[in-house]
């Protein structure tokens, strides 16, 4: 109980600090991104239905955020310099999460993924799964949160 109060302001600057209309703009997505949306609002939606302590709001807010930005912001067209168009793919709730091909400034996004809840061990078998994924002239980005417990 002394957790809960103790993380209450926690909670409610994320909650204050976070943009609800970018994911209610996401609703109406009807196009090709679609899948990618519904995917975004899925892992906002279970983080709020989710305890604090399984997981931390905060960053889920922000890295869902982020995405839906991406998502929102207009695709590049042909000859504006960036070249093509962006595609982006499935995605969901719980365990990895994998998308189609994304262009994105010059990159094409191959695999985005995210998992939750992890131990030390299990992360670490994560990083040892991107790295074998990982080809030649490929680079992985991975973000990390943690939360410790007594």
């Amino acid at each position: 109980m002394g957790s809960s109060y103790a993380s209450a302001p926690v909670v409610s600057n994320s909650l204050t600090a976070t943009q609800w209309k970018l994911f209610d703009s996401m609703r109406s997505i009807q196009d090709d991104r679609a899948t990618a949306a519904e995917g975004v609002l899925g892992r906002v939606r279970d983080a709020l239905c989710s305890d604090q302590h399984v997981a931390d709001l905060g960053p889920v807010l922000r890295l869902e955020q982020s995405k839906a930005i991406d998502l929102l912001t207009p695709a590049p067209t042909e000859g504006s310099g960036t070249g093509g168009t962006t595609t982006t793919g499935g995605s969901g709730s719980g365990g990895t999460t994998v998308t189609p091909p994304l262009k994105k400034a010059g990159k094409t996004i191959v695999d985005t993924g995210s998992r939750d809840n992890l131990t030390l061990d299990e992360a670490e078998d994560e990083i040892g799964r991107l790295r074998k994924q990982v080809k030649d002239k490929q680079t992985a980005r991975v973000n990390v949160s943690w939360v410790v417990e007594e």
